[in-house]
């Protein structure tokens, strides 16, 4: 379980984060939707250890790790997808999958590679393409097969289908879905694309101004007409 209490949290002097909670467990994706400036972005940057943290405390699994640096976090198990630079443009897709994992030993690592291709077999047609010929929804299934050779407890994807067309879109979507059976992940989803967020989500949070104004069931977000006419858009 990854547990946030009444975080505020910013850059430096400018806050962007005030008193948000949040709970997300594992085989679950939580996704954390609102509109533009709303701090979804910030709030996973603020777990990663990317933001200025004020007050508040991140548990994962009962241990406090607030003020852990990213490189510290990472070892934790916490994996952080940015939306854009997530990927090594000039080197290959195999370069790249071995990059992810160079913590692990040999063994472990061709092992975990072997994994994740069998998650993402087009990847496995292009191991010795370098990534700036990839397409972007290519760029984003490496970019999601990095984040699980790192054996993740924790991985955070920050609006995944941005930039992509329909059809990479709804791949992506897919392959998120299928890891919530991949080992035993929490999985945290910031997304613009609300209708297919909530889709595949098991829970919502959705944030205004940097509060959390409404929490529940993705049904329960689509049924609030304040939420959906005033923050989502509909």
């Amino acid at each position: 379980m990854l547990k946030v209490e009444r975080l505020n949290a910013g850059y430096e002097k400018f806050q962007i984060l005030f008193d948000v909670s949040l709970n997300a467990y594992e085989k679950t994706i939580t996704c954390i939707i609102g509109p533009n400036g709303s701090g979804k972005s910030t709030l996973l940057k603020a777990i990663f250890g990317l933001a200025d943290i004020y007050s508040g405390r991140i548990i994962l699994n009962g241990s406090d790790i607030t003020r852990l640096k990213p490189h510290e976090k990472v070892k934790h198990g916490i994996v952080y997808i940015p939306q854009t630079e997530n990927v090594f443009v000039n080197l290959t897709v195999k370069e790249n999958l071995k990059i992810a994992g160079y913590t692990l030993d040999k063994i472990k690592l061709e092992k975990k590679i072997k994994d994740v291709l069998e998650l993402f077999p087009r990847l496995r047609e292009m191991l010795n393409k370098k990534v700036m010929f990839l397409s972007g929804g290519e760029r984003q299934m490496l970019a999601l097969a990095m984040g699980l050779i790192k054996e993740p407890k924790v991985i955070m994807l920050d609006e995944p289908s941005a930039n992509l067309s329909p059809k990479a879109s709804k791949e992506i979507f897919d392959k998120i879905l299928e890891l919530k059976s991949y080992d035993e992940i929490i999985i945290i989803l910031v997304e613009q694309n609300v209708n297919k967020a909530l889709e595949i989500s098991d829970y919502a949070y959705v944030l205004m101004s940097g509060r959390k104004i409404f929490e529940g069931k993705p049904k329960d977000v689509l049924k609030n007409q304040n939420i959906r006419k005033l923050y989502l858009g509909f």
